[in-house]
């Protein structure tokens, strides 16, 4: 048997596939159909390809006959573009840059009284915060909702966001005064994994009586490690008096102060006295005179004011002196 050239069926093939074309011819010139250099697109992007106008028929890689496609994905794209028995053709590949991904991290809680600084993955065109700020890190010292947007160096952008919450802090209280026979219980609230306080006790509570104490002002504190290991302390003031004698205090006395505990004045109402002539002194803890004033008070404007913004912090005492009696009353200034 005669062996067909090999030759001849590849021209025989190709007859046949140009019978399957309406034996088109191939025209290579690229000035009239040009789908552009290979390029890359930021991701989420779209690009319109235009085979141009003037063909009468199109096809693309996926069959479609339009005169554009509309690229979503990376990939090689190709058009034949027929002007009567003449076919164009072109092919161009599409790929898509890296997305940017400032990675911030995962949702966090940090120790109340501290700080966190985020450090978004460095090596960005620009960044812009949600306060408008543009540095490459943000320091956190709230709780609340922090994003940052990035653009890389082909102009494509990127974001992240991140919660972040703060420990609770625990609070033993306001500085308070007792007298040396009555007691007061701390708590510095449960929950915490432990307790350590001034005197190295190691429960929820502390038990201040005041008989153990001397007179005058002593100041307890507590640490406490929370579920998320934190470290936390609050001291509270406790001021312990002896009793007064031959003074009213606190109880029927003619005036009224406010605030208490006060810290720029203290406003006193004479609300029994129709008329009087009063000495107003003010003393600390030690007893030592700060201030003295005498005045004249009358029904119909029954009100002083003193300006303690001056003092120091601590325990008080306001005397008022008429003509018959004095009143004693405790006062705590804290600024």
């Amino acid at each position: 048997m005669n062996k067909i050239p090999f030759l001849f069926i590849f021209t025989f093939l190709s007859v046949v596939i140009f019978s399957k074309t309406n034996a088109s011819q191939f025209n290579p010139d690229t000035t009239i159909l040009n789908l552009g250099p290979d390029f890359n697109l930021c991701v989420g992007y779209i690009h319109l390809l235009d085979a141009g106008s003037g063909f009468d028929s199109y096809l693309w890689q996926d069959g479609s006959t339009s005169q554009t496609f509309m690229v979503t994905e990376a990939g090689v794209y190709w058009v034949h573009a027929y002007i009567g028995s003449t076919m164009y053709a072109d092919t161009i590949a599409i790929n898509y840059w890296p997305y940017p991904d400032p990675n911030l991290g995962n949702d966090t809680t940090i120790c109340y009284g501290n700080s966190i600084m985020l450090e978004p993955t460095q090596g960005y065109f620009s960044y812009l915060w949600m306060d408008g700020s543009t540095l490459p890190y943000f320091n956190v010292t709230g709780p609340g909702l922090y994003y940052v947007s990035v653009m890389d160096v082909h102009g494509c952008a990127g974001s992240d966001s991140i919660v972040i919450d703060f420990t609770t802090p625990f609070n033993l209280g306001n500085d308070t005064i007792i007298c040396d026979c009555d007691s007061v219980l701390l708590d510095a609230g449960e929950g915490y994994l432990s307790y350590v306080w001034q005197d190295g006790s190691t429960s929820q509570y502390f038990l201040v009586v005041g008989s153990a104490y001397s007179i005058g002002l002593h100041t307890f504190s507590v640490t406490v490690i929370d579920t998320n290991n934190c470290e936390n302390t609050d001291e509270i003031d406790i001021y312990i008096e002896e009793e007064y004698q031959n003074l009213t205090q606190n109880r029927i006395t003619p005036f009224q102060i406010h605030p208490n505990p006060a810290n720029s004045t203290i406003k006193i109402n004479f609300r029994y006295y129709t008329e009087a002539k009063l000495a107003v002194e003010l003393m600390d803890s030690f007893g030592r005179l700060v201030m003295k004033e005498d005045m004249v008070v009358v029904s119909s404007n029954p009100y002083a004011e003193i300006d303690i913004s001056n003092l120091c912090n601590g325990i008080y005492y306001l005397r008022i002196i008429d003509n018959r009696n004095q009143y004693l009353q405790k006062i705590l200034i804290h600024h």
